[in-house]
């Protein structure tokens, strides 16, 4: 994951082959087969405003009129939460393969249309109520974005700073 300084939006990019993914379209009926996938997709998670703590203690030793040592420990901590998710990129191929002589058997290219809305556009909530549109539930409507629990990300740290300051 990383962060896009100046816009405010975290990005997921993945890249993986994942072997027995269910591509319906691509069955060969009556043999034992398994579908590889090779997929890269890339996600762009626009955060909420967040509120951290950040704090420090420390000390300056003077040495001298003009010298003297100082440390400080620091310690902050952010807690981000997402807004909302939208899938950006997502292409890759998925291949039917023969289990008995590992023959290709067919293979399909993957885009991001391939994707339904409720897919390519998540909205996060704080508590999920009844009447929402949670992939899984009798109610889900992939035509509209999907909405998932919030999870958040810490991003906190302890440091120390220890130096020497000299008066000119």
């Amino acid at each position: 994951q990383a962060y896009a300084p100046g816009i405010g939006q975290f990005y997921n990019n993945s890249s993986f082959a994942f072997a027995n993914y269910p591509v319906a379209d691509l069955f060969v009926k009556g043999t034992l087969k398994r579908t590889n996938l090779f997929l890269n997709r890339e996600e762009q998670i626009n955060p909420n405003p967040t509120i951290g703590f950040q704090s420090a203690l420390g000390f300056d030793y003077k040495i001298s009129n003009r010298i003297s040592v100082f440390s400080e420990l620091e310690y902050r901590n952010v807690s981000v939460g997402g807004k909302d998710k939208e899938l950006k990129k997502y292409d890759g191929t998925a291949t039917v393969v023969l289990n008995a002589t590992n023959t290709p058997a067919g293979s399909r290219a993957l885009n991001l249309n391939d994707q339904s809305v409720g897919d390519r556009e998540v909205n996060y909530h704080k508590t999920i109520k009844s009447g929402m549109n949670v992939k899984g539930a009798a109610n889900y409507d992939p035509t509209k974005p999907s909405d998932e629990l919030r999870s958040y990300i810490n991003i906190g740290g302890l440091g120390l700073n220890v130096g020497l300051k000299i008066k000119i």
